[in-house]
Order: C-alpha cells, then sequence, then structure tokens
C-alpha cells in the first residue's frame, strides 16, 4: 500500500507564500493545489478560517434567521402533532438558540466543520483510490476538499450582505431562483436550491484539486464521478430538507 507521504512526494509541486495560496485558490486553483502536494497538516487552516468568517457574519443576520426559522416551525406539520404547548415551547428553545446560542453550540459549529471535512475528503479518497483505481492518499483529499470549501468565504460574504439588504434569509442564487411564489418548504424548490453556483464553484475546484493529487485517473473520470455523488447528495438532502419543512437548518 503507498502510504500519505509517498503518495504525496511522488506528486509535483509549486512552491508558493502559504499566505497567497488562500486567494490563489480563486484565481489560480491548478498552482494552488500542486503548492500543497508537500503539506502535512495544512487542511486545518481553511477549517479556521471558514469558521471564523461564518461567525462574524452570524451577528449581521441572526435576526433574519430567527423570522425564517420561527416561520417555517410554526407552519411545520411535524410539529403540528406536538400538543400546542411543546410546540410553542420548540419554537421559543429554537428562537434562544439563535439569539444568544451557548458557548458549547458555538464549539460545536467548529466541530461539524471539521467533521464534514474528514467525512467528504474519506468519499473523495474512495472515489480516486478504490472506484477509479487511482493511486493517492487520504491527506491529499483533505487538502483537496478543505481548500476547496474556501468557495463557502465569498459565498458567505456575499449572502449576509443580500439577507442584511433585503431584510430576508430568502436569497438566492441557485436554480431556485427562477421559481416563483413563497414555498420554500417543498421537495422541488429545496432541490433546485442545492444546485447553487457557489456549490458548482466548489465542486469544480475539488475535480481540479482530484486532478492533481490522482494524476493516474483522467480529470473526465474524475468529474463523472464527483458530480454523480454530489446529485445523490442534493437528492438525498433535498428530500430531508423538505420533510423537515426547511426548519432546523436542513
Amino acid at each position: 500500500m503507498v502510504t500519505d507521504k509517498q503518495s504525496l512526494e511522488n506528486l509535483p509541486y509549486v512552491k508558493m507564500n502559504p499566505l497567497n495560496r488562500f486567494i490563489s485558490i480563486f484565481y489560480a486553483p491548478k498552482e494552488t493545489f500542486l503548492s500543497l502536494t508537500r503539506s502535512k497538516w495544512v487542511f486545518v487552516i481553511p477549517i479556521i478560517v471558514i469558521y471564523a468568517v461564518g461567525m462574524i457574519c452570524y451577528p449581521a443576520m441572526k435576526s433574519y434567521l430567527v423570522e425564517d426559522q420561527v416561520s417555517k416551525l410554526e407552519n411545520n406539520p411535524l410539529l403540528d402533532r406536538l400538543p400546542e404547548e411543546q410546540k410553542r415551547e420548540t419554537i421559543e428553545q429554537t428562537r434562544k438558540a439563535i439569539l444568544d446560542p451557548p458557548v458549547w453550540q458555538l464549539a460545536l459549529g467548529l466541530v461539524w466543520q471539521a467533521a464534514a471535512t474528514f467525512v467528504v475528503a474519506g468519499v473523495l479518497f474512495l472515489i480516486g483510490s478504490t472506484f477509479l483505481g487511482g493511486s493517492t492518499s487520504y491527506r491529499g483529499m483533505l487538502h483537496v476538499y478543505s481548500f476547496a470549501a474556501l468557495v463557502s468565504v465569498p459565498e458567505g460574504i456575499i449572502k449576509t450582505v443580500l439577507i442584511v439588504a433585503k431584510k430576508s434569509m430568502d436569497v438566492r442564487t441557485s436554480l431556485a431562483v427562477f421559481l416563483s411564489g413563497n414555498d420554500t418548504t417543498s421537495m422541488l424548490f429545496s432541490l433546485l436550491n442545492k444546485i447553487d453556483i457557489f456549490s458548482i464553484w466548489m465542486v469544480s475546484l475539488v475535480v481540479i484539486g482530484m486532478s492533481v493529487f490522482v494524476p493516474t485517473v483522467s480529470p473526465k473520470k474524475l468529474a463523472m464521478w464527483v458530480v454523480a455523488f454530489w446529485v445523490i447528495w442534493i437528492v438525498i438532502s433535498a428530500a430531508v430538507s423538505s420533510f423537515a419543512g426547511g426548519a432546523f437548518g436542513l
């Protein structure tokens, strides 16, 4: 079995200022990923950066998030099955959790970001090595996904500005923009809303990154498998979101 160290050492390398990587990923992704082929733990930094940007943006949008979530909970058929007192208690707890989240809840956001990175990297590793038979490393996939996920930074900033300007959480940068009406809980809306310009951008970066770290497999094959798994994820998450009525951040 090829170890992480052996796999990374056999890849081409481009020298780059470590700080420049966080900007060049948006305009020179291939060179950026090539600069990561000798790195070990740099994937941790994007996780922290994404979390920090989210925490900075959160105060500006939390009042609109409360209105959105309370509205969805009040119209959620799942909560309608509960006694009225229990339903109101659930809504009030949600309101407090959004407006004044405890420290453990804020820390959980970082844990979730890290966990998602490790899980997705595992899926990418399976695609590159097991399904396509390429020579790659799990650490390389951690680099790929963590840096591709930096798309969340401009996404978070742009969407926060739009939310504040519109004074509503209903900001669409996805195919859902073509849907009329205010029904944001339907399966069709959830499905189209997952096909977002920023998500497409991130998937594109993942394919570029994998083409660097899995050089024995053609970029076309990598793209087909990554997009296929992305579509599966879209369908599953859209179904869950629709079932939950768009509440609880789903």
